[in-house]
């Protein structure tokens, strides 16, 4: 029996109503992919969600945000070492995505990217005409 795999991109609006606690609302829109796999009867099973929030990876997206995505993408095929990675990466225990510049303390780019930009100091240069 053939096992095939998917995934599917889901997109959030700015400002749809978020449920799981803190803000009560998306400021900026948000993404997060679901994976599955189908048997030969087509059967849906091991289906995950993982999204990438202030808190890290997390797999509640598809329950936290109110009603329908605003956007998915169609199911798309993809391989069963794909599906692995994308599954190794959305376990929030799983240091992989840690280790790729997505633990809870790289969220907030802005904040980060502040930060560096004071530390350094860097000076604008100006071309004279």
């Amino acid at each position: 029996m053939a096992t095939t795999y998917y995934i599917k991109v889901n997109i959030e609006s700015t400002g749809t109503k978020y449920t799981a606690g803190g803000i009560p609302f998306s400021l900026a829109g948000h993404m997060w992919y679901q994976i599955y796999q189908k048997d030969d009867n087509g059967s849906i099973s091991n289906m995950r969600n993982a999204g990438y929030t202030g808190h890290g990876v997390v797999n509640d997206d598809g329950v936290s945000y109110a009603g329908e995505p605003a956007y998915s993408s169609k199911d798309q095929q993809i391989t069963q070492e794909q599906f692995n990675i994308l599954q190794d990466f959305g376990d929030p225990k799983n240091s992989l995505a840690r280790q790729n510049g997505f633990g809870p303390d790289d969220y907030n780019l802005r904040v980060k990217a502040t930060k560096r930009e004071a530390k350094n100091l860097i000076k604008p240069r100006y071309y004279g005409a």
